[in-house]
């Protein structure tokens, strides 16, 4: 059984390994379209990458959709990403 300090411990990777993973996210949308997402704006779900934001956003990323995947794909962040949202 965990104590409470490996508890605290896998906590606090499984928080820092997504946070890094969205940061590697934002910097994907800045160098492709030139758009900074904050990351509260960025979730996923099984495979499929949801940003909150504005229909404008939202139509440069679709535009864009497979370049970034691609790149999404190329930065290995430990997540398939098959969609975007």
């Amino acid at each position: 059984m965990l104590n409470l300090q490996d508890l605290l411990i896998h906590t606090k990777n499984t928080l820092f390994k997504d946070s890094s993973e969205k940061d590697i996210i934002v910097s994907v949308f800045k160098k492709i379209i030139d758009i900074t997402l904050a990351r509260e704006d960025i979730s996923t779900k099984r495979d499929i990458l949801y940003i909150k934001s504005n229909a404008y956003i939202k139509s440069e990323i679709q535009l864009n959709k497979t370049a970034l995947l691609r790149e999404i794909h190329k930065q290995k962040i430990g997540k398939v990403i098959n969609d975007i949202q």
